[in-house]
């Protein structure tokens, strides 16, 4: 083209510019409006900018203007055990527990005269869990309630075990923010740079809810210094605004621990067609357009976005596949014993206090301390009929008693 190029950058630090409420334009856009600049090479929206001194190229890409959101956190390790199933199958689960126990209740009532109620709760849990019980059931009745409840468990206890060592080896996420409405209800606020931005979030009939909350919530930002993006990542307090693939090559600077912090909302506000921005009636124009095209035809531009993005995206998806286990993926089976012991320390204390005391005190029970006061008043009886055996000492009997 036959010059040379002197770059300088907009004065106020606005990459790209805006007409403010006082009628002057900001960034790039006011470097060309006021003569400053010639072109500008930030690919920038073909957007009505409230001016006509401006003109754009000939349009060469098209990119969405999605929201970047905080990635979710990491679920608790101790819910590895109730993300096994979903809360249907737990529900059933229960309820054939409770079937269970209900059939083999019938079954001893009729066989039974009397049996612990407790103790058949117990060992339709210990068949639950796999584990032996105490009694072999005698009648076949029973046998066979007590096998069709370990080829049951048997199939579920695999099931568990198969889907909590793929949940510990393969960490969970709570729920992304995937839609506009799930930002909404989130209160992050929405933090810019750019003022020009929140108008978004503007629609002609005003019915739309969400988008007048989030226009409601857009917080612009003077001070240029300040990163969107590092903010979302490290504080988790806002969400940002960006262009789709410039997002998708950032997340590669925000990355701990091979966990990506940033989420891109899959659904984008708007999408605006990519440009070049020259002052009015400049005599590069023309060329600067016979050049894009020749680069969107060889594809160059395409392939620009295909080497950058491909890496993040692998990183985005990948998961440690060999992992060891630590104290931080089974600590929950320390709690789970820790409250066994305490729950079986109170109940030791309940029966201490209600039946072995009493026991030590009145070995027979209530019944047996009816009969051993029998037994005594019997004995205080025949002691004073040995005491007054004769006549004249059935005299003293009326002072005596």
């Amino acid at each position: 083209m036959n010059f040379t190029p002197i770059i300088s950058e907009p004065a106020d630090g606005n990459r790209y510019g805006w007409r403010s409420d006082n009628g002057n334009y900001t960034g790039m856009l006011g470097e060309l409006i006021n003569n400053r600049a010639e072109m500008g090479f930030n690919s920038i929206f073909i957007k009505n900018y409230h001016t006509t001194d401006i003109a754009f190229t000939t349009a060469f890409d098209v990119d969405d203007v999605c929201l970047v959101v905080p990635k979710s956190k990491l679920k608790p390790e101790w819910q590895g055990i109730f993300l096994a199933f979903d809360e249907t199958t737990w529900l059933l689960i229960f309820l054939t527990y409770l079937f269970c126990v209900a059939v083999w209740y019938w079954i001893k009532s009729v066989i039974y005269e009397t049996f612990d109620h407790a103790l058949l709760m117990l060992n339709v849990f210990q068949a639950f869990i796999l584990a032996p019980l105490h009694q072999e059931p005698r009648y076949y009745s029973e046998k066979v309630v007590f096998l069709s409840i370990l080829l049951f468990t048997l199939v579920i206890s695999n099931s568990f075990q198969g889907s909590l060592v793929r949940l510990l080896t393969h960490p969970t996420y709570e729920p992304d923010i995937n839609s506009l409405a799930d930002l909404d209800e989130s209160g992050l606020p929405i933090r810019s740079t750019a003022n020009n931005l929140r108008e978004m979030f503007e629609t002609y009939d005003n019915t739309n809810v969400i988008y007048r909350n989030l226009y409601n919530k857009f917080v612009f930002t003077p001070d240029k210094s300040e990163n969107i993006l590092t903010r979302v990542s490290y504080r988790q307090d806002v969400a940002g605004i960006a262009r789709k693939n410039i997002a998708i090559q950032s997340m590669k600077n925000y990355i701990d621990d091979d966990k990506v912090l940033l989420h891109i909302v899959p659904e984008c506000p708007i999408s605006y067609n990519l440009a070049l921005m020259f002052k009015k009636q400049s005599l590069y124009i023309h060329v600067i357009n016979d050049i894009i095209l020749l680069l969107v035809q060889s594809g160059i531009l395409n392939s620009y976005y295909i080497t950058n993005t491909t890496g993040i995206i692998r990183v985005y998806n990948q998961h440690k596949h060999h992992q060891i286990f630590t104290i931080d993926n089974v600590y929950i089976a320390f709690i789970i014993l820790m409250l066994g012991y305490t729950i079986a320390l109170v109940a030791f204390g309940f029966e201490y206090g209600c039946f072995y005391i009493p026991s030590k005190l009145y070995p027979c029970g209530n019944k047996g301390t009816i009969e051993a006061k029998k037994k005594l008043a019997e004995k205080v009886k025949n002691v004073k009929k040995a005491k007054f055996k004769t006549k004249e000492e059935n005299v003293y009997l009326p002072f005596i008693l």
